[in-house]
């Protein structure tokens, strides 16, 4: 850690910071001189002579510098306290850059702070206002933009998912451009190459495919199909790269989720081909697509194991994969035809068919008599037939009596 010692080479400097650290010139310069000129180091930063005792001052430089280390390991979160200890400190200093880069430094720990602890809109104040402090610097480094863009698209995320737990899909659609917009130029800066970037891409493209997969289900449950095949296609590269990238992603628990998220947006696809049989075709599934039915239960199946495997995190594709589930469930139960659905206007049809087949019989010979009766329950029993198909067996009772009045006997 920190300590007011000699560099490597002995001689006084100010060594390039290192590249895992954040670069917030002069802040990590200062970190870096301060090692072996702490003077150097304070007037670097605009602090006046005698301002501080060089004990207030060391003390300062280590709190920095244990707070670049958290960054670099990707404990942002933990970092403000460090950093409200040094802000005295650091507002001695008569250089406005450097105040404005601890500021947007501070602002940005607070912002990973209150993402993990839940407060999505809390982040997303102070990241709005790091972008402020952001933009009006002089000094701002590109190399904080890719951090900055990942933990803004990060939080916007968040707010996202309070706004599907609201139901405020209206809102949900108008917010979702701006942020894939603000995705798309964080996945052009990350480099695939790299392990650490690529468990930044895994989450931005998964978190890109959840919100395609939340508006295609609002689609379907209002049977708009076209907007929901729409939305599922919007998210189809996404889809392909996240294939490509999930398996590198160092936690298990990250790895299950994202296979879950996936075997639910293929199931999903399906289930919009499925619906639109019942909506749009409106006739029973024919025996492949019960088939593929029972594919897609086995594949929401394996979903909810995976996303429960991933713990708190996949609570909520789990429960969604439940509603789809019993959603495809219900729709087995409406594609399924049988007798009953063999003519549902069968009555009219039987009324319509009765006509030409007593006709005809009367036309070809002229029953009389016994053969009167007979010809009369024969052409009924064939317009029931042809009205109801094998549903026909359920005026049994019915021919039966009528058998028994036109011939005076029982009949067995």
């Amino acid at each position: 850690m920190l300590a007011v010692s000699p560099l490597p080479n002995g001689k006084p400097g100010s060594p390039p910071p290192d590249p895992g650290r954040p670069h917030i010139p002069p802040l990590t310069t200062a970190v870096e001189l301060a090692r072996s000129d702490l003077a150097g180091a304070m007037r670097m930063l605009g602090i006046l002579p005698g301002a501080a005792t060089p004990a207030v001052a060391t003390a300062a430089f280590v709190e920095l510098d244990k707070s670049f280390d958290l960054v670099a390991s990707g404990r942002l979160s933990e970092t403000p306290p460090l950093l409200q200890r040094c802000s005295a400190f650091i507002l001695m200093s008569q250089n406005a850059d450097v105040k404005a880069g601890f500021a947007m430094l501070h602002l940005i720990a607070m912002a990973a702070r209150d993402l993990a602890a839940g407060n999505a809109h809390g982040a997303l104040a102070n990241m709005s206002s790091v972008k402020a402090v952001a933009e009006t610097a002089a000094f701002f480094d590109t190399s904080l933009k890719k951090p900055l863009l990942v933990l803004e698209n990060f939080i916007a995320v968040s707010v996202m998912r309070i706004l599907v737990s609201r139901g405020d899909i209206g809102a949900l659609r108008r917010a979702i451009p701006i942020v894939r917009s603000r995705q798309e130029e964080a996945i052009r800066l990350l480099d695939d190459t790299s392990e650490a970037d690529v468990q930044s891409l895994v989450h931005l493209y998964s978190t890109r495919v959840e919100l395609g997969v939340v508006l295609a289900v609002a689609d379907l449950c209002a049977y708009e199909l076209a907007g929901a095949r729409k939305d599922l296609s919007s998210v189809e590269g996404d889809v392909s790269r996240l294939n490509e990238l999930y398996p590198r992603h160092y936690a298990n628990s990250t790895r299950r989720l994202v296979e879950a998220e996936l075997e639910q947006y293929e199931a999903l696809a399906s289930i919009v081909d499925l619906a639109e049989t019942l909506v749009c075709k409106r006739r029973p599934y024919n025996r492949a697509e019960r088939t593929r039915a029972g594919e897609v239960l086995d594949r929401l199946c394996r979903a909810r194991e995976l996303a429960e495997g991933a713990g708190d995190t996949g609570s909520g594709t789990a429960n969604l994969v439940v509603s789809l589930h019993s959603m495809v469930v219900n729709m087995e139960h409406l594609g399924v035809g049988g007798a009953r659905d063999f003519g549902r206007y069968g009555g009219v049809v039987a009324g319509i068919a009765y006509v030409p087949l007593i006709t005809l019989a009367w036309v070809l010979y002229r029953p009389e008599g016994w053969w009167l009766g007979f010809t009369l329950l024969v052409t009924l029993v064939l317009a029931l037939v042809v009205g109801f198909g094998a549903g026909a067996i359920r005026f049994r009772p019915f021919v039966k009596t009528l058998a028994e009045r036109l011939f005076g006997v029982e009949q067995p």
